[in-house]
């Protein structure tokens, strides 16, 4: 007990954070809108990250009327990546914390505006957001529009500036208060 006249200040909270989970065959099978070949490198995965995007897709999916669509998860460093869109686990594997993919509509398949995309994605607890607004996808030889988004469950500190970043036209990944809408 603190002594009369002098200020009591209780101890500052530990930040606990849980390292990642990776996922399991038991895990993925109770998803709702995932399956195992839709997602590359699945027993690699972070559990919290796979049951965030399936919880945003069933929530606002089904009430706004877009599904995800994965283009990437894991990615191995043999690959020649920058990234393994992963965290170092205790017995010296990956888990990986990152997905990226597009929003599409479900009437017409294409994908919703960038602006919608990133609106959605802000309302969940993602750590990390990156904009794609560049990207392509070929179909009979013509290129499309395939805007997109990376979303990640990385560890923040509670008063860490989560990041937000896109990448531009030349690749380079910029802040998002430089993005022009």
């Amino acid at each position: 007990m603190p002594k009369p006249g002098h200020l009591f200040r209780p101890p500052a909270p530990r930040l606990l954070v849980r390292p990642p989970m990776r996922a399991t065959f038991s895990d993925i099978s109770r998803l709702r809108y995932f399956s195992r070949e839709e997602i590359p490198g699945w027993e690699y995965m972070s559990l919290r990250t796979l049951r965030l995007l399936d919880k945003m897709r069933h929530e606002d999916g089904e009430t706004q009327g877009w599904y995800f669509k994965i283009l990437s998860a894991f990615r191995p460093v043999e690959e020649g990546r920058a990234s393994t869109h992963g965290y170092k686990a205790s017995d010296g594997g990956l888990i990986a914390e990152a997905i990226d993919g597009v929003m599409l509509d479900k009437k017409t398949h294409k994908p919703l505006l960038l602006v919608r995309q990133y609106m959605i994605a802000l309302r969940w607890p993602w750590a990390g957001i990156g904009l794609y607004p560049y990207w392509t996808l070929e179909t009979d030889g013509v290129k499309e529009p395939y805007p997109g988004l990376h979303l990640d469950t990385r560890a923040c500190k509670p008063t860490e500036k989560r990041p937000r970043w896109f990448r531009n036209v030349v690749g380079e990944y910029r802040p998002i208060e430089e993005f022009t809408w």
